[in-house]
């Protein structure tokens, strides 16, 4: 987008249609080993906070905390057995304000121990699915013969189907009339020299994109983002706009107004839509977009 806010009316030709293909819905997914390598996180977390209970209940005075309300103040109990044996009778001793230490350790034990419940009630969940079979679900599909697999309409759908799938859906880009000529590595004609980079880096991290697609936002216009981006772990996919004259202030107003009809169709900056700009004497650096590439699209 170096040149200009590029939009038409809408007319008859249909805009990239980048939702499902043939009927079939292709969204972000998570796989079976992502969500066992995120069971094992949550279960490393909560295992390090029980052992943690563990330890500080260990510490801390038998028996439990009582409690009587007298106008805004409270008076502490503490609920003390006779002897170790949980059968023996309990004898309540009034907590005095000097010994308001012994009231917060039993509120704190009282505490962890509902935590700890709490804790192995989870951890009896996820224990499980970390040993389920990882076979995903989308070498069911794969695995059909093929007179069976034109006739399916599969729920989940292996990930080089769903690449070339994507990569196949055709769509009209916009022209490009300007005198000098921007080629990619793929031999894909761009609008300048920054636009070469991004594309050639995305090509160099096997990143599936789409140049100039054309996509209807609001306003009743058809719009053509510079990249739209696939996330090939998660599939899910990014616009890439490009700002590349941000010292004009022409540029600057029109590239403003396409902000914020992103934003009002749900691309948020860094949630749905990458952004990276550059003036005449500040040149987008390389390095930015390789760390772009890694924290968005990889």
């Amino acid at each position: 987008m170096d040149r200009k806010y590029h939009s038409n009316k809408v007319t008859n030709k249909q805009p990239f249609n980048y939702g499902s293909f043939n009927g079939k819905n292709l969204v972000p997914k998570e796989s079976m080993p992502q969500l066992q390598a995120l069971a094992r996180e949550r279960i490393k977390y909560l295992e390090a906070i029980l052992n943690d209970c563990n330890v500080h209940m260990k510490k801390m005075p038998a028996g439990t905390l009582g409690s009587t309300k007298h106008g805004s103040k409270y008076q502490y109990y503490w609920n003390q057995p006779e002897s170790a044996d949980e059968c023996s009778p309990v004898i309540r001793k009034y907590i005095k304000e000097s010994e308001i230490d012994i009231a917060k350790s039993l509120a704190q034990k009282s505490y962890l121990k509902k935590l700890s419940t709490t804790i192995k009630r989870e951890l009896k969940l996820l224990y499980p699915l970390i040993k389920l079979d990882q076979t995903p679900l989308e070498s069911i599909y794969d695995k059909l013969p093929s007179f069976r697999k034109i006739l399916v309409n599969p729920y989940a759908i292996p990930d080089s189907d769903y690449f070339k799938m994507w990569n196949e859906i055709p769509y009209e880009k916009k022209s490009i009339i300007e005198e000098t000529v921007f080629l990619t590595n793929k031999n894909e004609r761009v609008r300048s020299k920054s636009e070469v980079n991004i594309a050639n880096m995305l090509d160099k991290y096997d990143i599936p994109y789409k140049y100039e697609v054309p996509m209807q936002l609001i306003r009743n216009e058809t719009i053509y983002p510079d990249f739209l981006c696939l996330n090939k772990r998660t599939r899910e996919q990014f616009i890439w706009e490009h700002f590349g004259m941000m010292d004009d202030i022409g540029y600057l107003r029109k590239n403003y107004a396409k902000l914020q009809d992103y934003e009002l169709k749900g691309y948020m900056p860094g949630k749905k839509l990458i952004v990276t700009f550059e003036t005449a004497k500040q040149p987008l650096d390389s390095r930015i977009i390789q760390a772009t590439i890694k924290n968005y699209l990889l």
